[in-house]
């Protein structure tokens, strides 16, 4: 099996699909949990098509994103072109003290330099704010995906792209975030 990267400009155009067959919605109701408890600067970083940028904004409207991908963010309804960003997680565009949320939907595992988003994260977020990195962690055993049974190597191949929950949790603690949990 190619574990070759995921070319997002190719796949953008029907990349939202996805939420058609699957409505996610633990994590729509973790964020908009969160969201209530921090209602002001809200950044989805790794945001592709803009999807929770678009389904957050009705209870803030203060809701931004950043992606690396130029193709995902033109698939973007236009009222959201003003809201997004076109940059690197590993180095973050933003002043310090800016935020008070900043998360990311099953994408940390793509960021290039993971332990400097989150190192850049805690600059910008504003003093109590929140870091949420949603996600698998195929370490764990609990997160049991069903292509793993049909692909050889693609659990091996997850086993090493996703760092360990742990591992996260350091990377948190490194760069000064208290109250970390998973």
């Amino acid at each position: 099996m190619s574990h070759d990267r995921v070319n997002y400009e190719k796949i953008a155009p029907t990349y939202d699909q996805r939420y058609g067959a699957l409505e996610y919605a633990g994590v729509a109701s973790t964020l908009l949990s969160l969201i209530r408890s921090t209602p002001n600067r809200v950044l989805e970083v790794g945001c592709g098509t803009g999807h929770w940028v678009a389904k957050l904004r009705p209870s803030s409207p203060h809701v931004y994103g950043l992606d690396l991908s130029a193709g995902m963010l033109e698939q973007t309804d236009q009222e959201l072109h003003d809201y997004l960003l076109c940059g690197e997680a590993g180095r973050l565009p933003f002043a310090d003290s800016v935020f008070d949320l900043i998360f990311c939907v099953n994408a940390f595992h793509h960021f290039g330099d993971k332990r400097g988003f989150i190192s850049q994260a805690a600059h910008a977020l504003r003093s109590g704010g929140t870091l949420a990195i949603i996600g698998m962690d195929p370490h764990t055993g609990k997160d049991d995906w069903g292509l793993y049974h049909y692909f050889d190597g693609t659990h091996e191949a997850d086993l090493a792209r996703y760092p360990t929950a742990e591992s996260i949790r350091g990377w948190m603690m490194e760069a000064a975030l208290v109250d970390v949990t998973s």
